[in-house]
């Protein structure tokens, strides 16, 4: 049993789960995929889930319309967050990525892979397979050779299914 399912059986109690995240060091956020939201790299700063149902509109003759529910819409949960680059972290080689910016440029990334990621929460919660529908980054406070001191992004993932196979 790992760690998440052991602080679960033991108390139940949420703040267990954040004490042992505490005592174990645990900087992760939340995981889609490969790339990890952590609070040294690329942390989130608010988080907003969208959820709709959908209703059509049957017309009636001279009477109002009434409304037939044909379903759920895909979720969706969209991410604003901030990376900020210091002196020490700028890599010597102008040809490699910088440090500072590689968590936005990863993310970026993301939305070029044509496979849905599963999508894991910093507390071990498994939230099913999702794919990058939208992404846009901004630059500001530039250091030297125009690398970007602070960079602002903007996410949304929508819901694939539990199962990348069968969804």
């Amino acid at each position: 049993m790992d760690i998440f399912g052991l602080a679960k059986v033991a108390t139940g109690d949420a703040f267990a789960l954040l004490d042992i995240g505490v005592k174990h060091n645990f900087k992760t956020m939340m995981t889609l995929g490969d790339f990890n939201f952590n609070i040294d790299d690329a942390t989130y700063q608010s988080i907003q889930r969208s959820l709709s149902w959908r209703w059509v509109e049957q017309q009636r003759f001279g009477q109002r319309d009434s409304l037939q529910y044909t379903g759920k819409s895909t979720p969706t949960i969209s991410f604003s967050g901030e990376v900020y680059t210091d002196n020490r972290r700028i890599s010597p080689k102008v040809s490699k990525m910088f440090v500072g910016t590689q968590p936005v440029n990863e993310l970026s990334l993301l939305g070029d892979v044509t496979t849905p990621k599963l999508l894991i929460s910093g507390t071990g919660e498994i939230l099913g397979y999702w794919v990058v529908s939208e992404f846009s980054d901004t630059a500001d406070r530039f250091l030297m050779a125009g690398i970007p001191k602070h960079q602002q992004f903007t996410m949304a993932i929508k819901y694939y299914g539990d199962n990348i196979y069968n969804p």
